[in-house]
């Protein structure tokens, strides 16, 4: 986990993958579901660890940043735009 004074508030935007769950689908279900758009999302939360792979943010930080909740880990190839919107120690 970053260190507190290491956290930053980022918002990010990014594809997420799409499904389709129940019964038979036609050859024209299928085109429709592979051509149509991706899903477009965005999350913003504390970034609490970060690698090559992955950003994880939470929703909720308790003051002494020992604990987190909320959490979602976000693949960084399906990431489409970043914003830093506030960075620890610029109070």
């Amino acid at each position: 986990m970053l260190a507190l004074n290491q956290r930053i508030l980022l918002q990010l935007w990014w594809t997420d993958t799409t499904n389709v769950a129940g019964g038979w689908h036609d050859e024209d279900d299928l085109v429709q579901f592979a051509t149509n758009s991706a899903w477009k999302a965005s999350n913003t939360g504390w970034l609490v660890y970060e690698d090559e792979g992955c950003y994880v943010l939470a929703g909720r930080m308790t003051d002494d940043g020992k604990n987190v909740g909320l959490i979602e880990r976000i693949p960084k190839m399906a990431v489409t735009r970043k914003n830093i919107i506030h960075q620890a120690g610029n109070d």
